[in-house]
């Protein structure tokens, strides 16, 4: 719901979508999600003391909390930072905080970013990361940035409409089976390198998304025609229309830049407006076909 201030016209709404920014709204929200959910646990864990009187257990509880809180700032420091190890201040885990803050606060938008998803890969044990991943993209919709957590994957990827999000989502998990993984595969590998924020590869990720509708036409007809060949023998009818559509698609994705097959022409420039276009329509068709396949009765 808009704010009282917008509602009545005092300020505006933001509308300007983040995507090679951040500003210090999304920043703060950001952390104040990391805080709650991954700092807050861990600085719980040598409270758990409080729950028994006795003094040994005390102790020991105390001792085993600090010893997770030090091993995971070790793994962060390690893998995520890249910091000495030995910089790290055991004596309080407060001062590990104030200086990962510090960094937060400073580093460059992506950076950010990388730290968010590093923190949804390689979260502390009993963390609930769904809670996590699902309260910073309210954060991320709120503050209208271009990056949405991507369900089941972890990994943030820069799709702003819900339903887009939720086409991509849904045809990952539906070829997530054994039968339909090098349909799952070649989705995966498009939306990856899609997703990258300081190099993407538009037109590789143009490529997979199209194999993945090749994947999938190939594995119902069972075959191993080009997906041209293979569209025409699906075993239900499609329009014709429909058929011409997306064989255009993928004689495009032959023809433009050698994207598909090596081409000795001007080479074309793709931008993230395009490699979208072709993940989301190529996701939204193989749950189409799947769908009609499984109508027809066949499994998979």
């Amino acid at each position: 719901m808009p704010y009282f201030s917008e509602r009545i016209g005092k300020t505006l709404p933001k509308v300007k979508l983040q995507v090679a920014s951040m500003d210090e709204d999304l920043r703060t929200g950001l952390w104040n999600i990391v805080h709650m959910r991954v700092i807050g646990y861990l600085e719980s864990l040598p409270k758990r003391s409080s729950k028994t009187r006795d003094a040994l257990r005390t102790a020991q509880l105390r001792l085993e909390g600090r010893q997770v809180q030090i091993a995971y700032c070790a793994r962060l420091f390690q893998d995520f930072f890249k910091w000495p190890v030995d910089s790290l201040d055991n004596s309080t885990f407060s001062a590990t905080v104030r200086r990962i803050r510090d960094w937060f606060t400073k580093a460059e938008w992506y950076k950010v970013y990388d730290f968010i998803e590093w923190l949804a890969q390689n979260h502390a044990e009993n963390v609930r990361m769904g809670e996590f991943t699902a309260e910073c993209d309210e954060i991320l919709a709120r503050e209208v940035s271009g990056y949405r957590f991507m369900h089941g994957r972890n990994e943030l990827v820069p799709i702003s409409d819900q339903q887009e999000k939720k086409t991509i989502e849904t045809a990952l998990e539906d070829t997530e089976t054994k039968p339909l993984l090098g349909c799952h595969e070649h989705l995966a590998k498009a939306l990856t390198l899609f997703s990258r924020r300081e190099n993407p590869d538009y037109a590789n990720s143009i490529k997979e998304s199209i194999s993945a509708v090749e994947s999938i036409c190939r594995i119902i007809t069972k075959t191993t025609d080009t997906l041209g060949e293979a569209i025409k023998k699906l075993p239900f009818g499609l329009h014709p229309a429909f058929t011409k559509g997306i064989s255009s698609l993928y004689g495009f994705t032959s023809d433009a830049g050698g994207i598909r097959h090596g081409n000795a022409g001007p080479p074309v420039t793709f931008d993230a407006a395009d490699a979208k276009f072709l993940l989301v329509t190529a996701s939204s068709f193989v749950h189409f076909l799947l769908q009609k396949a499984l109508v027809q009765g066949m499994s998979f």
